[in-house]
């Protein structure tokens, strides 16, 4: 049924390159962008979601 669908990996993945690329535009600018950092709490909230769901979707003894 969802055979296109990312998996949790390929989400947190991507979550997780896209908080870097932020996290570094932030460190090069001179003032803090409010923006920015909203962005950054933003997707480490994603990621967290997204290990919490993986945790319920995974039995215990099937995670790798």
């Amino acid at each position: 049924m969802f055979k296109t669908s990312p998996t949790f990996r390929q989400l947190y993945d991507q979550a997780k390159r896209l908080k870097e690329e932020r996290e570094a535009d932030l460190m090069r600018l001179k003032h803090p962008d409010p923006t920015l950092s909203g962005e950054i709490d933003e997707l480490k909230r994603t990621m967290q979601l997204l290990v919490d769901a993986f945790r319920k979707a995974v039995p215990e003894g099937a995670r790798q």
